[in-house]
């Protein structure tokens, strides 16, 4: 079989039948007839690269009669396409050298402006003596197959960014799973500090305030008691907090107004901050939602991640408390500040004890707020995210199971 880049020899004896009878005429005419019918774009030139015979299917593939082909001064040039021009114009300077070639791929430009693939072989036309007189060229339609590879392209793009993002979350997954492994054992370790420094605080308050009981004391020595006794209170304060961090405590579940215990929080800050307090809008708030679940913790919750929002905020900044899901088994809550936003480097570490990033309204705190909420609402079978939101603030997202809810569709949206 002769291979696509062999030259193509125009020998007298085709076939054992009496074709060898036939005229030069009528052979030509045998020629002619079965080139015209070959399906692919067709192409024969002379010897300086000029047209002197193109096939009916240039039309069909093209868009350009064999009559506008063979009055081009550039054949094919006039209808390939710009960026490819340079590579037909080499592959056309091959084929005058008498070179071969085969599955080189170019873009035509029909009549209708829209860019077709094709791919072309070319080979010297050869006769029986060795002689050349001529090139043949062979374009064929590769739509489909370069829609194909585009495809498999984007295929392959996909496959490796879902590759990516699975690696990323067993990355992740893995730091969770660090990140516990470090929890479980500083809980054990603040637990055993907590219990030593604990009783031995305790004294020390009582004694304090035996001491004050004294008549004898000073003005100044008081005061100075005052201030070792409010820290001491501070002291055992962070104790507590690092029992409840490490090893929080559910109270039973229970059925609780959700939306009474989301407005008390708020009226607690408000009455908190006083002149200064934010304008707090409750987004999508149904007219009753009644669930069963853990009241006391997600009041702590609600408490530490708003007061959070607030002291991120500037003075009588808006925060929107939206009340995003209230469906039978998942409960989720937003709340949206307009601040300075969360730099996307401190994200991850943003629940870890003792981290914070506050800034404008700094409040003194021992950065324990929502170390000690996110792991309130693991210990609820939820979580706790953070996102830095488009055009300045932060979202936290709270998600929690529940035991059941019930609420009326008819929601509302009202500025406080």
């Amino acid at each position: 079989m002769r291979s696509p880049s062999s030259p193509t020899k125009l020998s007298p004896a085709m076939n054992a039948y009496s074709y060898s009878s036939l005229s030069k005429q009528a052979q030509r005419e045998i020629f002619r007839f079965v080139a015209d019918c070959t399906y692919d774009w067709e192409s024969w030139l002379d010897l300086d690269g000029k047209l002197i015979w193109v096939n009916p299917a240039v039309e069909r593939l093209t868009s350009f009669s064999m009559t506008e082909c063979l009055g081009m001064q550039e054949y094919p040039l006039e209808i390939v396409a710009e960026p490819d021009r340079p590579t037909m114009q080499s592959i056309l300077a091959s084929a005058i050298q008498g070179g071969s070639g085969n599955d080189r791929e170019f873009r035509i430009v029909k009549k209708d402006k829209s860019w077709h693939w094709f791919a072309v072989s070319w080979q010297p036309l050869v006769v029986a003596n060795g002689g050349r007189i001529g090139i043949r060229m062979s374009m064929r339609d590769i739509c489909d197959r370069k829609a194909l590879e585009e495809e498999k392209t984007k295929y392959n793009i996909h496959l490796e960014e879902l590759a990516q993002a699975r690696a990323s979350q067993i990355v992740e997954l893995r730091n969770k799973q660090i990140q516990n492994e470090k929890l479980a054992a500083l809980g054990v370790i603040a637990a055993k500090v907590a219990h030593e420094i604990n009783n031995p605080m305790a004294g020390i308050k009582n004694a304090i305030r035996l001491i004050q009981d004294e008549n004898q004391l000073s003005v100044d020595a008081l005061e100075m008691f005052r201030l070792v006794d409010n820290e001491i209170e501070r002291i055992i304060r962070i104790l507590r907090q690092l029992y409840q961090l490490y090893r929080p405590n559910l109270s039973p579940p229970d059925a609780f107004d959700l939306l009474k215990t989301m407005d008390d929080v708020i009226v607690m800050i408000e009455t908190q901050f006083g002149a200064t307090k934010p304008e707090f809008q409750r987004v999508h708030w149904p007219e009753a939602c009644w669930i069963v679940g853990f009241e006391q913790e997600l009041k702590q919750i609600l408490y530490n991640v708003i007061l959070n929002a607030v002291q991120a905020s500037v003075e009588g900044g808006l925060i929107e408390v939206e009340l995003d899901s209230h469906e039978q088994e998942r409960l989720r809550i937003r709340v949206r500040d307009h601040g300075h936003g969360i730099p996307a480097d401190m994200l991850p570490r943003l629940f870890e004890p003792f981290f914070t990033t506050k800034q404008g309204r700094e409040k003194e705190g021992t950065g324990l707020g929502l170390a000690i909420s996110q792991s309130l609402a693991t210990a609820m079978g939820g979580f706790i995210e953070a996102q830095s939101t488009d055009g300045g603030g932060a979202t936290f997202v709270i998600e929690l199971p529940v035991v059941s809810a019930s609420a009326r569709i008819e929601s509302k949206s009202a500025g406080i």
